[in-house]
């Protein structure tokens, strides 16, 4: 293994802006690596910041020769913030998968459910779906960049992670069975005063209901629920509650006894996907 060390930090600007004694305070190995991917910092105008001044590109060659997962979660190199958007611009436009990694991710994948059905799964269904616009998953997950996005950590194309499509197929069952009884979220003034009072929701009270596995618990739940404010003001009839949809629920998705039976698998890129850099304001002021 190399010696690791540091060659520096910020602080070294404020003396000297020689760019051949500034280096970003990474181990000597992987600083290598990285700025074979980056290129060399280019001032302008004699300024001491030479990071101000760096027009990022990235080879898109090199690219290909490690995981843009990887490279994009783990190797950034911008200590100043308007730095993220030339990043990003840098390794959208360097983005290249080959067709070759699509296919031999989804003939992994085939391999899988074949073995499956030798063990005597039953393969329920295999949809094919197209997006009708740019879409991003993993927006909020934990990222330098405040934004995210989810790659395939080894071949390093976006994807829809199984635990997704397995919380969104759920939340399609809960509605069907709450809807069932007239069962409503509540309005933004109606969790604000379920919220002063520190009480769950009918709608957290129906889950947690579905989920429960203890029978002494399922009647305490119950209780609760049948009791809500909003429940007796609405006159809903929990004994419409289908028991046959109540107990395909748990199967499928589980409780907090046992694990659901049914295996949802990733959702993966049929081509070689384009990413385009994009503005994102998913706010909405009356949430804060």
């Amino acid at each position: 293994m190399k010696d690791r060390h540091y060659k520096g930090s910020r602080k070294n600007l404020s003396k000297s802006p020689n760019l051949e004694e500034f280096r970003p305070p990474l181990p000597k190995d992987i600083e290598e690596e990285v700025l074979t991917f980056y290129g060399n910092p280019q001032p302008e105008g004699g300024r001491k910041d030479p990071w101000k001044d760096w027009s990022i590109s990235i080879k898109g060659d090199k690219l290909r020769e490690i995981s843009p997962s990887l490279f994009f979660h783990k190797y950034m190199l911008y200590p100043e913030k308007e730095n993220k958007g030339r990043f990003l611009k840098a390794f959208c436009e360097a983005y290249k998968l080959p067709v070759e990694i699509i296919d031999a991710a989804r003939s992994r994948l085939q391999g899988i459910i074949e073995s499956l059905k030798k063990q005597g799964y039953e393969i329920s269904s295999t949809e094919k779906v197209e997006v009708i616009w740019r879409m991003i998953v993993g927006l909020g997950s934990a990222s330098p960049l405040e934004t995210n996005i989810t790659l395939d950590r080894i071949y390093g194309y976006p994807y829809i992670p199984s635990s997704a499509i397995k919380g969104t197929t759920r939340a399609y069952a809960f509605q069907k069975i709450a809807g069932a009884i007239g069962l409503r979220p509540l309005s933004l003034k109606e969790r604000k005063e379920k919220s002063k009072r520190k009480e769950r929701t009918p709608f957290e009270k129906l889950d947690a209901f579905l989920e429960e596995s203890d029978e002494k618990k399922q009647r305490e739940l119950w209780k609760s629920l049948s009791e809500d404010t909003f429940v007796k003001e609405w006159k809903i009839d929990l004994s419409k509650l289908d028991e046959k949809e109540i107990e395909n629920f748990r199967m499928v998705f589980g409780t907090t006894g046992s694990i659901g039976k049914v295996i949802f698998f990733d959702a993966s890129p049929e081509c070689p996907p384009v990413l385009e850099l994009d503005i994102m304001t998913p706010h909405h002021l009356e949430y804060y």
